[in-house]
């Protein structure tokens, strides 16, 4: 999903949109127009903090950082996965 929404080429890798947010934008490295990902990005948050949490409750345990880390995968599938580029303002 890192097509731009522009000129529908690719527009960054998976790695340069995992680092956009909502309120942050990038240029098309294909055609140099501003595109950001959609506020929709900010539910893939609740895995990370249902991670996280989760780790909390199991912090003297030793395997604990397990929920945080599938948190932190599950957030990185659905950035990948369901959240689009938009086009921002120059």
């Amino acid at each position: 999903m890192t097509k731009c929404p522009h000129c529908h080429r690719q527009a960054m890798s998976e790695l340069a949109k995992a680092c956009l947010g909502p309120a942050r934008k990038r240029k098309c490295e294909s055609c140099g127009k501003s595109v950001s990902v959609s506020w929709f990005a900010m539910f893939e948050l609740v895995p990370l903090f249902l991670g996280g949490l989760l780790t909390l409750c199991l912090l003297p345990s030793w395997h604990a950082a397990v929920p945080g880390l599938l948190g932190a995968a599950a957030m990185f599938f659905m950035h990948s996965r369901w959240v689009p580029l938009v086009p921002r303002g120059s």
